[in-house]
C-alpha cells in the first residue's frame, strides 16, 4: 500500500487506541519488558522522544532512566533537516517543535549523537524489523550517518504487523529490535 495513505488511516487508528485502557496496560507491558532488557541495562546514553499521546508513553520510561542513573536524550530537529540528541533532565527547558514534539529548548545544552541505544518512534514496524516513520525521514537520515547505534522500539498491539503492508524505500532504516507486549524482534 503507499505509504502515505498508509501513514494517514494508521495514525487515525492510534488516535483511537489512544483512548482506550489497552493502550494504558500495554504501555505498561512495553515498560516492564525494555526496563528488564540487557542491551537498556548496559547502555549509559539513551536517546528517545517525548511522546505524543498516541504513543507509547515515554515519560514513566524517562524517569525510570533517571533512576538508572543514564543520560536521556531527546532529539530536536534542525532547519537543514537534520537532528541532534540533547541531554535531557528534571532541569531541562522542555519546548515543542513545529510538529508538537518535545525538545530541549537551550541552545547551551550538550549534544550526543553517539549514544548506546535509541528508542526510534514511529507508527507502525513490521516483524521484518520495518519500520514506518512520520514521513519526514529525520530518523532514517540520521541513523544512516550514525551507523553502529543499537536501535530499538516500542510498539503496541496497534503498531505491529506480521507483513509489511506498506511500501518500503531503499532509505528506510529498519530498527534492528521491536519489542511488543508478547515478544522480541531482531534484525
Amino acid at each position: 500500500m503507499d505509504k502515505k495513505i498508509f501513514r494517514q488511516r494508521q495514525l487515525a487508528n492510534l488516535k483511537v487506541f489512544a483512548t482506550t485502557a489497552q493502550k494504558e496496560h500495554e504501555d505498561e507491558q512495553l515498560l516492564e519488558r525494555i526496563l528488564g532488557w540487557e542491551e537498556l541495562i548496559n547502555a549509559e546514553t539513551v536517546g528517545l522522544t517525548w511522546s505524543l499521546e498516541f504513543e507509547v508513553n515515554t515519560w514513566p520510561l524517562i524517569q525510570q532512566l533517571w533512576l538508572m542513573e543514564k543520560e536521556v536524550y531527546l532529539p530536536t530537529a534542525n532547519q537543514d533537516k537534520s537532528m541532534d540528541f540533547k541531554l535531557f533532565s528534571d532541569r531541562s527547558d522542555l519546548g515543542f517543535s513545529r510538529f508538537g514534539v518535545g525538545e530541549v529548548m537551550s541552545a547551551k545544552t550538550r549534544i550526543n549523537n553517539q549514544l548506546d541505544l535509541i528508542i526510534v518512534p514511529g507508527l507502525a514496524y513490521s516483524s521484518k524489523n520495518d519500520r514506518l516513520g512520520f514521513g519526514g525521514g529525520f530518523y532514517d537520515r540520521f541513523l544512516a550517518r550514525h551507523l553502529g547505534i543499537k536501535t530499538v522500539t516500542l510498539a503496541n498491539s496497534q503498531m505491529f504487523y506480521q507483513n509489511t503492508e506498506w511500501a518500503v524505500e531503499r532509505t528506510d532504516i529498519p530498527v534492528q529490535t521491536i519489542i511488543t507486549p508478547e515478544d522480541f524482534y531482531y534484525l
